[in-house]
């Protein structure tokens, strides 16, 4: 193999390399964003738990309409995590596929296979859609986020004072 096949092939390479650097970038926001959102189940699955304890003692209408929108955002919490939880799941999958169209790109550089190109690009083309499906799934999460923001709000925004006995 002579230093300019090997520079060719060295630069066919990088194109994998650089889709999976994009897809480090995602998944490294993703996971903080998983976090936040796992914490947020923790902490409303904490605070229903005393909700319901305090409500056993007395009937505080407050408590009660906060155990309603705990009950209301939680499934929706689920539902968010889930697709976060798929698209990091999806994003990892098309690091795998583009690390393997590296590989191909090697192999199709050392033989003379004729469908080999043909196969390094089938692998190229398939991992970064899938990791476009990765980022559907993550945009989908973003717009159904809102929901739950724009939801908590409104209700809070309708509470009035009760007048002190």
């Amino acid at each position: 193999m002579t230093a300019d096949i090997l520079a060719r092939v060295v630069q066919l390479v990088l194109a994998p390399v650089v889709m999976i650097s994009s897809a480090a970038v995602l998944l490294n926001g993703l996971l903080t964003h998983y976090g936040e959102v796992n914490g947020r189940i923790r902490t409303m699955n904490h605070e229903r738990f005393e909700l319901v304890h305090s409500l056993a003692t007395s009937a505080d209408p407050l408590d009660i309409e906060r155990l309603e929108e705990i009950d209301h955002q939680l499934p929706g919490l689920l539902d968010r995590h889930r697709l976060i939880h798929n698209a990091m799941l999806t994003i990892y999958y098309s690091v795998v596929l583009l690390v393997i169209s590296m590989f191909a790109v090697a192999v199709a550089a050392l033989t003379d296979v004729i469908w080999a190109p043909l196969g390094v690009l089938v692998l190229l083309l398939v991992g970064t859609s899938v990791l476009l499906y990765g980022v559907l799934l993550t945009t989908l999460e973003i717009r159904v986020a809102r929901h739950a923001i724009v939801f908590e709000t409104e209700r809070s925004l309708k509470l009035q004072p009760r007048p002190r006995s």
